[in-house]
């Protein structure tokens, strides 16, 4: 509790930083309209509290900070390093090593000028380097900006996160976002592929004119791994004002492996969530998930099903410029054929 307070203190300290809107469609790619020649900063701290059983621990679980930069119109560059990376494997050895640092985005994005003709029909951007891939909507949510302190089990497990290689994205007649990339598929800080196969996805998202309503379908191909699912987001009122809803749901399936030496996995999972700005202070939030996913090993085969729910709220600073979130979350989690303890899990965002 002291270091909660401790928290909270230097966050009443840090300069304002503009409020974290929820976006509609999330995407790896810039806006080069909030870029400039010179280097800009920016970050968030999170730190949390969990109990439940016989767990009782409090961690800061990110500590992110990003610099980004429009060198010449058609060009910008994007790096993010996370010094608190305790849900890294980068660099794990005997008898377990977690790393204080780690690189999470390191990329150059080429666009046409903003006033450029092909620009404003179609909004093209081209990103090479190190990127969120373009498959779950949840994960391409930056975590400051989720509804919830945890993301899902199914894209935890199922989802593919961050890689590296190249990602096209294009916009058309106002309504279509079609994304595809491809990468080694070995995840991030890995710049060569040990399967030879390269990870091929693709996502296309239709939203309303209106952007009250995104719906998206996507596509994954590494080898023999196929996996594919849907998602849709959304906002009664488009600005997010008091009073108004979000609404969320995303479902995902995966089957195979990359080849033979692989473990075979066959999964399916998803969740839906709902959230309600009854103040501009204060947001309950509940949210349904579930996962199945089994692996096969000779002819043995073996499953896990799990199915969590989240009863919540989120707790703003009451500043017009945002620069304190508190999200409580209890969940209740239901598990075979390994129980697990309900937990508390109250988690602190700063952002400077």
């Amino acid at each position: 509790m002291k270091t909660a307070v401790l928290l909270a203190l230097a966050a009443a300290c840090m300069p304002a930083a503009g409020a974290a809107q929820y976006p509609l469609m999330p995407s790896p790619a810039l806006d080069f309209t909030k870029l400039s020649v010179t280097a800009t900063t920016g970050g968030y701290v999170t730190a949390r509290s969990t109990t439940g059983g016989d767990t009782n621990t409090f961690m800061v679980n990110n500590a992110r900070l990003t610099v980004m930069a429009k060198p010449i119109p058609i060009a910008a560059v994007r790096v993010q390093a996370n010094f608190a990376a305790l849900d890294s494997t980068v660099g794990l050895a005997p008898p377990l090593f977690t790393p204080g640092f780690v690189l999470t985005d390191a990329y150059v994005q080429l666009s046409p000028p903003e006033s450029s003709t092909t620009n404003l029909r179609w909004r093209p951007a081209f990103l090479i380097g190190q990127f969120k891939t373009p498959f779950s909507v949840e994960f391409l949510t930056p975590f400051y900006q989720l509804l919830t302190a945890n993301r899902s089990l199914a894209v935890d497990s199922l989802s593919t996160q961050r890689d590296i290689g190249v990602m096209g994205q294009v916009q058309g007649w106002g309504r279509v976002v079609l994304a595809a990339a491809v990468t080694n598929g070995e995840g991030s800080n890995h710049p060569f592929t040990t399967t030879g196969q390269e990870m091929v996805i693709g996502r296309l998202t239709l939203h309303s004119l209106g952007n009250t309503v995104a719906v998206a379908g996507k596509w994954l191909a590494w080898g023999g791994d196929h996996r594919w699912g849907a998602d849709v987001r959304w906002f009664s009122d488009p600005h997010l004002g008091p009073r108004s809803v979000i609404l969320e749901g995303e479902w995902l399936r995966r089957t195979g492996a990359v080849d033979f030496l692989a473990l075979p996995t066959d999964g399916s999972g998803g969740y839906a969530v709902a959230l309600w700005r009854a103040l501009p202070y204060l947001e309950p939030v509940v949210k349904w998930e579930r996962l199945r996913e089994s692996h096969t090993i000779a002819a043995t085969t073996t499953e896990q099903r799990s199915t969590f729910m989240t009863y919540g709220a989120v707790l703003r600073s009451p500043e017009p410029t945002e620069h304190l979130r508190i999200q409580v979350n209890y969940i209740v989690r239901n598990a075979r054929p390994f129980p697990m303890n309900n937990q508390v899990v109250t988690q602190f965002i700063l952002w400077f």
